[in-house]
C-alpha cells in the first residue's frame, strides 16, 4: 500500500511540475508575441506617417502651381498670350504629374497561430495513465516448520469404558466433541475444554464409525453394517433423517454440496445431497479404504489399512500424490487442518504420520499406542487422539 501511495505521489508531482512548465513557456510565448506585435505596429504606423508625408507635398506641389497660374494670369495682356503660357506650363505640368507614382496605402497586421500552438487545443490529457498487477511468487508455508519444530505435551486424558471402540469423531458448533462409539452402538458427547468430561451417551439401533457437523446445529453419523446415514440435531442428538446407501458407509467428510464416503472398497463422492443418482467412484483400486477428508480446495485424502497408504485426489479423479511409509503400519484415523496438513495414525506402528500439503513427511509423533482416530482443532492447536480406546490431548506450541 505504501508503495502505491508513493507512485501516486510522484506522478502526481510530475504532473504538477508539467503543467507548470506548460504554463510558463505559454506566458513566455505570449510575452514574445506581443513584444513583436508591439514592433510591427511601430514600423506600421511609421510606413504609414510616411505615406502621410508624401501626399502633403504632392498637395503642396499642386497648390504652388495653382497659385503661379493665377499670379500669370494677372500680369498677361492679351488672351493669346495667356492660353500660350498656360498650355506650355500645362503640359510641364502635366508631364511631372505623370512621373509621380500615386498609391493607396493599406496596412494588414496578421498573427497566425503555429500548428505545434494549435495542437495544444486539441490534447485531451497530459499523461496516458495505466494501472498494471506484477505477481511475484513468494513461497510461503506459514505452518509446516510450526508443527515440523514445534514442542508437544500432554494436555489431558480421558478413560473410556472398557469394551469401546472409537473409530469417529468430530467437533460440534458449540466446541463440545461428539466421538462415534462402535463397539457398544454409541454416541459419547465431551467437553473438551479444560478436563475432558463425559457429558452424556447416546445410544443407537447400529454401530457407529465416523461423526461428521454440518452447518450450526447438524451432525451425519454414518452406520456401516446397516449401509445407513443419520441426520441428527447436534443439540438434542435426536434422529431427524435416516438415509439408506447400497454401499457401507464407513468414513464421511462434507465440504459445501460434496459428501465424500470411504465404503472399505472405494471411495465414492455425493454431489447435492445422499442420492445414488448423483453418487460417483473416485477409487477403487485400494482395498480397506475406511477413514476420508476432505482439504479446503475439496481434495479427497483417504487411506487404505490394507495396503498402508496415504493418498490425496483432485475431485476429477486424479492422483496428487500416494503417500508409503516403512513406519505407517495400518493407519486408522485421518484428518486434515485449516491449512492443508494431514494427520494420518500408525494403528500397528504405535505412531501419529504428520504430512504437508503436498504428501511430504514432517514429523512422526512417535510412541502412540494404537491409535485409532485423530482430529486437530484448529483454533487451539490441540491434537485429540484415540489411543488404546482412552481420548489423549497434545498440545502444539511454537518453539
Amino acid at each position: 500500500m505504501g508503495a502505491i501511495d508513493d507512485m501516486t505521489e510522484k506522478f502526481s508531482n510530475e504532473l504538477s511540475e508539467l503543467s507548470a512548465a506548460i504554463i510558463q513557456t505559454v506566458k513566455r510565448l505570449e510575452e514574445k508575441h506581443l513584444d513583436e506585435l508591439s514592433k510591427l505596429s511601430k514600423e506600421s504606423k511609421s510606413k504609414l506617417q510616411q505615406s502621410v508625408d508624401s501626399m502633403e507635398q504632392r498637395l503642396q506641389y499642386l497648390l504652388y502651381w495653382k497659385e503661379v497660374f493665377m499670379k500669370n494670369e494677372s500680369i498677361q495682356g492679351t488672351v493669346h498670350a495667356k492660353r500660350l503660357l498656360s498650355c506650355s506650363r500645362m503640359k510641364r505640368i502635366c508631364e511631372d504629374l505623370q512621373n509621380l507614382s500615386f498609391s493607396k496605402l493599406e496596412i494588414d497586421i496578421q498573427a497566425n497561430l503555429l500548428e505545434n500552438a494549435q495542437k495544444l487545443k486539441n490534447v485531451t490529457c497530459l499523461a496516458e495513465l495505466t494501472s498494471n498487477k506484477h505477481l511475484k511468487p513468494v513461497k510461503v508455508i506459514p505452518e509446516r516448520n510450526y508443527l515440523a519444530t514445534a514442542t508437544i505435551k500432554t494436555e489431558g486424558s480421558l478413560k473410556i469404558t472398557s469394551a469401546s471402540n472409537i473409530k469417529g469423531g468430530d467437533f460440534l458448533s458449540n466446541s463440545k466433541l461428539l466421538l462415534a462409539d462402535y463397539g457398544k452402538k454409541s454416541l459419547i458427547l465431551c467437553d473438551a475444554d479444560g478436563v475432558l468430561t463425559v457429558l452424556r451417551k447416546k445410544e443407537l439401533s447400529g454401530c457407529p464409525w465416523s461423526v461428521c457437523c454440518i452447518g450450526k446445529n447438524e451432525v451425519l453419523v454414518t452406520l456401516p453394517g446397516e449401509k445407513k446415514v443419520l441426520r441428527l440435531d447436534s443439540d438434542s442428538l435426536g434422529v431427524k433423517e435416516t438415509v439408506s446407501l447400497e454401499c457401507n458407509c464407513y468414513g464421511i467428510a462434507t465440504s459445501g454440496n460434496i459428501t465424500v464416503i470411504g465404503t472399505r472398497h472405494s471411495v465414492v463422492m455425493f454431489s447435492g445431497g445422499l442420492e445414488e443418482r448423483r453418487c460417483a467412484t473416485l477409487s477403487s483400486d485400494l482395498s480397506c479404504t475406511d477413514d476420508v477428508a476432505l482439504d479446503d480446495e475439496d481434495h479427497v485424502i483417504y487411506s487404505s489399512h490394507l495396503d498402508n497408504t496415504v493418498r490425496k485426489q483432485d475431485k476429477a479423479g486424479n492422483v496428487l500424490f500416494s503417500y508409503t511409509h516403512g513406519k505407517l503400519i495400518k493407519p486408522y484415523g485421518l484428518d486434515v487442518n485449516k491449512n492443508g496438513e494431514i494427520f494420518v495414525g500408525g494403528h500397528k506402528s504405535n505412531n501419529i504420520h504428520i504430512l504437508s500439503r503436498s504428501g511430504e513427511l514432517l514429523r512422526i509423533l512417535e510412541r502412540i499406542k494404537n491409535p485409532t482416530w485423530v482430529k486437530f482443532q484448529n483454533d487451539t492447536n490441540r491434537l485429540f487422539v484415540i489411543e488404546s480406546g482412552n481420548l489423549k490431548v497434545f498440545q502444539f506450541n511454537a518453539p
